[in-house]
């Protein structure tokens, strides 16, 4: 864990004291260490470390489509029956939410 994140916050009025471990205007990562956050799978979500850039393989690869999903194609691709099903499925919902509804009032 960093040592800034185990700093307590400032109170009203104090002033924040001079750190010498900021590194430099040219390496602002000299001393401090160089900033990596890493996605639940372990691939580089970012980084500003040079060393990982250098690498592409650690980095997640770009999200494909995935063509199982329903409504993934653009409108002129579905089919008839496509669009039927679309149809009766929203018919049938709405009218399964009015019986619920008659049924309650």
């Amino acid at each position: 864990m960093p040592e800034w994140a185990l700093r307590p916050a400032l109170e009203p009025g104090e002033e924040p004291t001079d750190e010498t471990d900021t590194g430099t205007a040219d390496d602002p990562a000299s001393e401090r260490g160089y900033t990596t956050i890493y996605n639940s799978d372990g691939t580089i979500r970012y980084t500003d470390d040079p060393a990982l850039l250098a690498d592409p393989s650690l980095f997640a690869a770009a999200d494909e489509t995935d063509s199982s999903l329903f409504l993934s194609k653009s409108f002129d691709e579905y089919t008839v029956t496509e669009g039927f099903l679309l149809l009766f499925l929203i018919l049938g919902f709405c009218w399964l939410v009015w019986k619920i509804i008659k049924g309650v009032f």
